[in-house]
């Protein structure tokens, strides 16, 4: 899962005008800890994309996107732990709160290490990051789709480390 969201972040990507890039990326982000739990499905969504942005030439963001990225991968393995189907009203709670997560986590981040203005983070980083979350939302929400319907996950116990 952790090459998945390598992959997801640096094959098909647009640079932002502002700063950062779309990318699917994050929608391997909430597969991760929707299939392989807060722990792991967190340290997966958090190596991964980490290293995306230190082969991206970005090494400045490897930090906050390991801290951001694990906490959206463990949130969905939170709010699916248990739960018999990946596209549930529990996977919206958790989406939802992984988005509030990664734009607020940039934002904070981009005010420490760049701007260092407030103002200014919210059109460098908030805004592309809240285009980019409903981006990674709907792409998550059509893998998770598609194990549903491929009876994928009648296979495993969703948000556990035994997959």
């Amino acid at each position: 899962m952790a090459a998945l969201c390598f992959l997801g972040t640096m094959i098909i990507y647009y640079r932002m005008p502002s700063s950062g890039y779309l990318h699917i990326g994050d929608s391997m982000v909430l597969l991760s800890g929707a299939l392989l739990g807060p722990l792991y499905g967190g340290f997966a969504a958090g190596f991964g994309s980490m290293f995306a942005d230190l082969a991206a030439g970005a090494p400045i963001w490897m930090v906050s996107t390991f801290i951001i990225k694990f906490a959206m991968g463990a949130v969905m393995g939170i709010f699916l732990k248990g739960s018999k189907k990946l596209v549930c009203l529990r996977m919206l709670f958790g989406m939802l709160t992984a988005f509030v997560i990664m734009v607020i986590g940039y934002y904070i981040s981009d005010v420490i290490l760049v701007t260092q203005n407030f103002a200014a983070s919210i059109f460098t980083m908030a805004i592309p990051n809240s285009i980019q979350g409903v981006v990674g939302s709907i792409i998550g929400t059509l893998a998770m789709l598609l194990f549903d319907k491929t009876k994928l996950t009648d296979k495993i116990k969703l948000g556990s480390s035994g997959v």
